[in-house]
């Protein structure tokens, strides 16, 4: 197999051209050695395009080529939890951990998991402390596990007297999160190390205007941008708002549950980058689109176990984007 084909699909897919991605890769005949890593680009070109079944089938055939590839198992573990094979999923990233100790992603996603049991299982909230105390002694200054060590140990009743000091401290742990924490395209990364943005708080002191200043940044980079800290209950500006205005910004007014005819009703919320935890909630309450998402009201969600505040800002701002809003 061309390597240089390999990595040109890869390319193509990283830029947010999975369809052609695709094309090249149905035409490689990988050589006996190359097979996982082509079975691996395959499956993340099927994961971007949503046709999981076939991720999860292609991030198999590159595991039995290779068991020790740690990236395949790694997304095999993450659509199976996406997928509700929390078991599967487990073992995936425990699996990966067990060969990578350093492996904070895996790390991560299998302390979350253990969250899960917890409702049943007092003592996996235990298990999913030991998980975020093992990333944060590698990395001080991992802001999402202190994040998680956070709500973890609130679960098991260690509560804070200080609330609103507590919420600050999240928001600026928050803004502390590196911009290389995500998966952006080529272009867009390249933009941000040119602007030397390195945390969520460096690009909030930014406009749309000023990335879109930027040789080759256009409209697909900015909006894959904005998504990114959409996600975080953020947006461009909110730095320099927060210098000049006293108050937060105003809301937008809230509008009704789209009509059954509009073209947002019926777009299907797998197809949206939510966290998993937001996708297991609206596994649990039978959500499938957009419609049956502004159907609902906050309570209904933060009333669905594992849901909190930051799911719920993330939930606010993907519907902000089609003009929704959660029911009153």
């Amino acid at each position: 197999m061309a390597d240089s084909e390999l990595q040109k699909a890869e390319q193509m897919r990283s830029q947010g051209d999975a369809e052609a991605s695709l094309k090249v890769l149905t035409k490689i005949k990988p050589q006996a050695d190359d097979v996982a890593r082509h079975q691996y680009a395959l499956g993340r070109t099927l994961e971007d395009l949503g046709r999981y079944d076939e991720a999860l089938a292609a991030y198999e055939a590159s595991l039995a080529a290779n068991p020790h590839f740690r990236a395949a198992r790694f997304r095999l573990g993450y659509l199976c939890d996406l997928r509700g094979d929390e078991a599967r999923a487990m073992e995936c990233y425990d699996a990966c951990v067990k060969a990578y100790p350093r492996d904070h992603a895996a790390m991560l996603n299998l302390g979350m998991l253990y969250e899960e049991r917890g409702y049943a299982d007092p003592a996996a909230y235990e298990k999913a402390v030991e998980c975020y105390r093992k990333v944060l002694e590698f990395n001080p200054n991992h802001a999402r596990a202190r994040l998680a060590l956070r709500d973890a140990q609130a679960a098991m009743g260690m509560f804070y007297d200080e609330e609103q000091e507590r919420r600050r401290d999240r928001r600026n742990q928050v803004l502390e999160i590196p911009v290389t924490d995500f998966e952006l395209s080529v272009r867009s990364r390249n933009c941000l190390k040119k602007m030397n943005v390195h945390t969520l708080g460096d690009l909030i002191m930014h406009t749309e205007a000023d990335l879109l200043s930027y040789k080759n940044f256009g409209e697909t980079s900015l909006a894959e941008i904005k998504e990114m800290l959409a996600s975080k209950g953020l947006y461009l500006g909110m730095g320099l708002e927060q210098q000049t205005v006293k108050q937060p910004p105003k809301r937008p007014v809230a509008v009704e549950a789209p009509a059954a005819t509009s073209p947002v009703a019926d777009i299907l919320l797998e197809t949206i980058d939510f966290s998993i935890r937001c996708r297991k909630c609206f596994q649990r309450l039978s959500l499938n689109t957009l419609s049956d998402l502004a159907g609902i009201t906050e309570a209904d969600l933060l009333n669905s176990k594992n849901f909190g505040q930051t799911s719920l800002n993330e939930v606010k701002q993907k519907l902000r984007r089609y003009g929704l809003s959660l029911k009153e």
